[in-house]
């Protein structure tokens, strides 16, 4: 039985089995290729030599004369018999040949298994560890997402788990731990074997061979313990580039980079202390392995002793001395090892301990009660939990548990109901909306798993989104990127509210449901929630009457407490009226690589020297005692590799992310470069290439630096020999390279997979609300194990791995006999003395074992490669928009904000056939406000892209009469001040986000754009500030509240003001308001509003906006249709002085605006023409209007005073317009028809010009309260 928290949790039994057999079998064919080649080793020793006592004469004047384990072993060998027999020798060898072949056999079957076996249970555990990891988290409660700590990022580190740290547990188990078994194996065998040749020997040099274990195991400990610290450091470090990744928008807004790098590289610094820190004990480990070469000359001394008495044989000594020799050796081989099952086995408790974590609020529990039927009767009884309208949805998903009270559902506890069940009968759709970066139809899918085409159809037509989506290039099949930023506003808000229909849902939830979409789109939205809601419990939370005029009841909220209740009717008319206000309340709350590492040339010649001198210990040793100096060369080669490594790590990661903030926003939008395909590649990319600079050219340096050392002196000592030994090693070499080259396409189709799935678990992570509400833990995980698809198909290829080993160590262990045999043949024929036969023997046996380590690291180099070419293909990009080219006008002064669009032709890089703008003209002068109205996905927010965000594909944008691309991008940026419909917070305190983008601000500005009296660049004059204030009720740390990652800890209106406020500390000359108030509250928006037109003074201000009540202060309103636009310019009073029609005389435009009261809807604009009786010249205008439903019968068009007066005539008491400044006085006069046509009230338009009275019959309808537009000039075309 598996311990739950062994790295084998998830082990198949079989692929087990065979892989500690095939293990074995692998550390047992060193001790028995021996023990075979201890008789011969005897025969070997019949010399015509005498015995030379003077060996054991030097063993007895003290261990620092000893001159090598190789020469004394040979010395003794080679002295046990006065004659030689040849015969005997040919007679051995031949045997040998026989018996040797059978070894061969045996190993390759082992080696086989063991290659095959543990590849396939690697591939097997990671990928069920990481889909039960994933599983895990989607089973934790929202409390669980709510209270992380801010430092590190959850959805950071889902990311890292699921890729770099599981792929280090997949190393470990396909690498690491077979390597350390099969040096395990050797070690016992060595040892069993040591004991049937020469037990003497071997009792007397086991306890040296216990103190090999004991540094392992103190520093083993040691290494744990700093690999846990350098994992959570970089946790942190990846939380940061996370979060700037996902928000590069707002980033760049900011001009945060460098701010941003900061943060970054002080979270990466502390890891790279902790992890050169793990490089000095890692050589401290390494060094102190220097005791095995003090037993190996004590071994040697009483070996010597032994065969000299004539109590031992010869060979069986020196085969049994080789043993312990061994075994010592393969406990040095195997620690290396230990660093990465160290840091698998940390990995493994900490998703062990995730999986193992049962939440509070267990959507698995089986226990409670499902009803066969659901009336949707719900009750709150004494509930004591927040006090938010949010708060309502979130308790009855069960997102939380009330502190006290209960809710009772159709006379049932919503407690004691089986959770997954009762969330299955809830549809949700959230005021933050959600898609996943699949298909749309996917994304639809989500709301009911398994549903038919037809289905999905039907719900889109509902929710009045099939037309939009039929007319995108791939229809239903079209990819909305990472968090739907491929599609605009409304269009994701009418793909949640189809995926909550696709639920039919027996309650439905709607939590601001309609908030993205423009007035037409809404009120036709708002007609399907209403019949969708026939039959069925509906919850609507709304900030605006107009949402919620056909509830049954209308519940007021105010500090947690229900402050009136009735009908929209009734609540209207109660107190007055008050009642509707009571409705308005507000919330309670081209680079080398080797350029990188210049730096650290220093430290790479003392790690190179380091590992020079390690490199160079073993061939030496046979003749001198540098053994001793072992120690600080193993110190010295891995502390300056560690810091070489450690510190090109983090620069890699401070490169590539300041790298990546460089980039246009269109290379983000791709479906391969989401936040968390980056961040998985920061995590894992930098990491190989660390390993590689940092573990494997150290091995690397060492490996061909006691290679060559011990090549040439094999040469000096009998080059026959080794020239044959030297002549098969290309065959070793090669097969370990053809591996490392199956293994390298084989990594590149799980890296791809890998990534896939990060992105996935990102997109659900960031979201557990939306995966909650709509019980999708299972379509997700699905979605996830099929981007494992790849990774299973790797199982079946691991046979290339087996193979590969096995086709290695065929040719090691073939090359070994061969020189054995012809060593023999060499000695029968006496071109070679025993001694440096055995010499040579051993010190090309050795080295042979020392490149057999340095081919297993073949697949590490082969990983590390694929890193540092996908590094720098990062690194050698050139942005399309660079911000940090130093090519551009420089801003010496405040611009004036001239805005000027020239034939705009664009459309987005991941849909070049769909074209948003089509030759798009728009003009705004400085320091004034224009506001962009139009239908949802016509391309307002696209207009915002003149911050650089995209470049047009014809035409170009000037501010200032220059053109965009002519400055600095940077400086350009800090000018201008973006607020977005989503508002983007950072994980931190209030005050940091309010800061972000200006670290330098003053605390007088940090207060003077939050809470207070005034605002540092406006008129100097009292007023309530909302924008933060109202946000610390109830928050007892004030500015220094922990917004939570991504502001989760804050409501949608606390965040947008957040937002706000950081853009005041900015100070721009530009602002852009994206929906800038769609999250807030009636009374909320008005002091909000009051405010931003206090900031808009004197800055040119572009406002995408849906609400009638956010743009009637705005100077111009362009109403933008997917290129044509209708531009109206107001006066400072907010009266209309000049409308034109800019591109056609007779087109009608449906505008999209929206208001705060029930008769603001929508605004439609007309063009009509009018013909002057007397003088027969035409004349053209442009009415805007309102829907009839919105509009009392008969009700009079209502004029501001000072631009009113009666007219004269037989209309008396009406009211009309007048602008004085016209040349021509224009009167206008609307006389409703006594009967409706089609739906909409028709009224006769009659104008005055100077006397004479001029008739046009058009179909328009009154605004109210605001002025009816009327703009009467010459037509010069007739």
């Amino acid at each position: 039985m598996v311990a739950k928290n062994s790295i084998f949790r998830y082990a198949d039994g079989v692929d087990m089995l065979l892989g500690i057999l095939g293990n074995i079998g692998d550390g047992l064919q060193t001790p028995l290729t021996m023990f075979i080649l201890s008789d011969v080793i005897t025969d070997y020793g019949l010399t015509n030599n005498s015995l030379t006592n003077d060996i054991v004469d030097k063993m007895e004047k003290g261990a620092a004369c000893f001159r090598g384990h190789y020469k004394m072993l040979s010395d003794f060998s080679s002295c046990y018999r006065p004659t030689m027999n040849e015969n005997r020798i040919i007679f051995g060898l031949k045997e040998l040949k026989f018996k040797r072949i059978f070894v061969i056999q045996l190993r390759s079957v082992f080696v086989l298994a063991e290659g095959l076996s543990w590849a396939r249970t690697a591939e097997r555990q990671s990928s069920r560890m990481r889909m039960e990891y994933l599983k895990s988290v989607f089973r934790q409660d929202v409390v669980f997402f709510d209270t992380h700590s801010a430092g590190a990022s959850t959805t950071s580190q889902v990311v890292t788990l699921l890729s770099s740290d599981a792929n280090s547990i997949q190393v470990a188990l396909c690498e690491k731990i077979p390597d350390c078994l099969a040096y395990l194996s050797t070690f016992f065998f060595c040892h069993i074997f040591a004991f049937i040749l020469s037990w003497r020997l071997t009792l007397a040099a086991i306890p040296l061979s216990i103190m090999f274990i004991a540094p392992g195991l103190v520093f083993g400990n040691i290494m744990m313990g700093l690999v846990m610290k350098v994992i959570e450091c970089y946790g942190v470090a990846g939380g940061i580039a996370e979060h700037a990744i996902s928000s590069i928008r707002t980033v760049y807004s900011y001009v945060g980079e460098c701010q941003t790098l900061e943060r970054f590289g002080r979270a990466l610094h502390t890891s790279l202390e902790f992890g050169v820190k793990l490089g000095f004990v890692k050589g401290v480990l390494l060094g102190s392995m220097v005791i095995i070469y003090v037993g190996w000359s004590f071994q040697a001394w009483v070996g010597t002793y032994l065969v000299s008495e004539k109590k031992e044989q010869g060979g069986h000594v020196f085969v049994a001395g080789f043993y312990v020799l061994m075994g010592g050796l393969s406990v040095l081989r195997a620690l290396p090892n230990l660093a990465g099952i160290t840091q698998a086995k940390t990995v493994a408790s900490r998703i062990f301990e995730m999986i193992d974590q049962v939440p509070a609020i267990d959507l698995e529990d089986k226990k409670g009660r499902a009803l066969s039927h659901v009336r949707g009767e719900i009750e709150f009884k004494d509930i004591v939990y927040g006090s938010g309208k949010s708060t309502v949805i979130a308790l009855l998903e069960r997102f939380y548990n009330p502190s006290e009270g209960e809710i009772i559902l159709d006379g049932y506890k919503i407690s004691r109901l089986q959770l997954k069940w009762l969330r299955s009968q809830l549809g949700l759709v959230n005021q933050e909306l959600v898609l996943f970066a699949t298909s749309i139809k996917e994304n639809i899918l989500f709301g009911k798993e398994g549903a038919s085409m037809d289905s999905v159809i039907d719900a889109a037509k509902t929710a009045h989104a099939h037309n939009f989506i039929t007319k995108l290039p791939d229809g239903y099949e079209t990819q909305v990127g990472q968090f739907g930023f491929q599609l605009s506003g409304g269009q994701k808000q009418r793909i949640a509210i189809a995926r909550a229909l696709l639920r039919e849902p027996r309650i439905l939830l709607l939590d601001e449901a309609t908030s993205a979409l423009d007035a037409q789109s809404e009120r036709m939205v708002q007609e399907a929630i209403d019949r969708t809601s026939k039959g069925r419990t509906t919850i609507i939370i709304a900030h605006r009457l107009s949402t919620i005029r056909t509830t049954n009841l209308i519940v007021v909220l105010q500090a947690g407490r229900l402050v009136e209740s009735a009908s929209h009717n009734e609540l209207m008319q109660m107190n007055g009226g008050q009642g509707g206000e009571y409705s308005k309340m507000p919330c309670s709350f081209s680079v080398a690589f080797t350029e990188m590492n210049t730096p650290e040339w220093g430290k790479a010649v003392l790690g190179c020297l380091g590992a020079l001198g390690s490199g160079a210990i073993q061939p030496i040793n046979a003749y001198c005692v540098y053994w001793r100096f072992n120690f600080f060369t193993n110190i010295l080669q891995h502390f300056n590799f560690a810091i070489m490594g450690e510190r090109l790590m983090k620069r890699v990661r401070e490169n590539l992310l300041e790298k990546l903030m460089t980039f246009e926003i269109g290379w983000f939008d791709q479906d391969e470069n989401t936040s968390a395909s980056i961040c998985a590649r920061l995590a894992t990319e930098a990491n190989m290439v660390r390993s590689l600079v940092g573990d494997r050219m150290s091995l690397l340096v060492q490996t061909i630096f006691g290679a060559t050392f011990a090549y040439i002196l094999g040469l000096v000592l009998t080059w026959k020999l080794s020239l044959v030994m030297i002549s098969v090693q290309p065959l070793v070499i090669g097969s370990f390279y053809s591996r490392s080259v199956l293994m390298k396409n084989m990594a590149e189709k799980a890296w791809k997979a890998q990534k896939e799935g990060s992105q996935l678990a990102s997109a659900a992570v960031n979201n557990p609300r939306t995966i909650t509400a709509l019980s999708s833990q299972k379509k997700i995980l699905g979605l996830f194990g099929s981007t494992l698809g790849p990774r299973k198909a790797s199982v079946k290829q691991s046979r290339v791995s087996g193979f590969g080993l096995f086709s290695s160590q065929f040719f090691n262990t073939g090359s070994t006999a061969l020189a054995f045999w012809y060593g023999g043949r060499l000695l029968t024929q006496r071109e070679i003395e025993t001694r440096p036969l055995f010499q040579a023997f051993f010190i090309l046996l050795f080295t042979a074992y020392i490149i057999s380590d340095a081919g297993s690291m073949t697949n590490d180099l082969s990983k590390g490669s694929r890193a540092i070419q996908s590094v720098l293909a990062i690194l050698d990009r050139r942005s399309e928009i660079d911000p940090d080219s130093k090519w551009g006008l420089d801003i010496k002064r405040r611009i004036h904000g001239r805005i000027e669009l020239k034939n705009v032709f664009f459309s987005y890089p991941t849909r070049p056939d769909q074209m948003i703008f089509r030759g798009l003209c728009l003009k705004i002068d400085a320091g004034r406000t224009v506001a962009l109205v139009g239908q949802s996905g016509s391309g307002k927010s696209t207009i915002i892209g003149i911050e650089r965000f995209y470049d047009p594909l014809k035409g170009s944008i000037h501010i200032d009469e220059q053109e965009i691309k002519s400055y600095n991008l940077k400086m350009l940026r800090s000018h201008i001040a973006l607020v977005s419909q989503e508002p983007t917070l950072f994980a931190g305190t209030i005050r940091e986000n309010i800061v972000y983008g200006k670290e330098n601000a003053t605390e007088s500005e940090k207060r003077k754009a939050a809470p207070g009296k005034g605002y540092p660049y406006w008129k100097q004059r009292e007023t309530n500030n909302f924008f933060v204030d109202k946000i610390f009720i109830g928050m007892n740390d004030g500015y220094e509240t922990n917004c939570g990652d991504r502001g989760t800890q804050l409501s949608g209106g606390q965040k947008q003001r957040i937002a706000l406020a950081r853009a005041i500390l900015k100070n721009p000359s530009i602002l852009l308001l994206d929906e800038a108030t769609s999250a807030l509250d009636g009374v909320s928006e008005n002091l909000v509003q009051e405010a931003l037109e206090k900031m808009m003074d004197g800055r040119t201000c572009v406002i995408v906006a849906h609400r009638l009540s956010t743009i009637q202060k705005a100077n111009s309103i362009a109403v933008i249709n997917n290129g044509p636009c209708f531009l109206r310019k107001l006066s400072k009073s907010g009266q209309k002085d000049q409308q034109t029609n800019q591109n056609s005389h007779q087109r009608t435009i449906v505008s999209t605006l929206r208001g705060a009261g029930p008769e603001l809807d929508t605004f439609f604009a007309f063009s009509a023409r009018f013909i002057d009786q007397n003088t027969s010249r035409s004349y053209k205008a442009v009415l805007l209007g309102l829907p009839p439903q919105d509009l009392e019968p008969h009700r009079r068009c209502q004029i501001h005073p000072e631009f009113s007066r009666p007219i004269r005539g037989n209309y008396p008491g009406n009211k009309c317009h007048v602008d004085r400044r016209m040349p021509v006085l224009l009167g206008l006069l609307l006389v409703p028809l006594v009967e409706p046509r089609n739906g909409i009230i028709p009224y006769e338009v009659r104008l005055r010009l100077v006397g004479t009275v001029v008739k046009s019959e058009v179909h328009v309808v009154v605004i109210n309260p605001l002025v009816l537009v009327a703009v009467v000039q010459p037509d010069h075309k007739d």
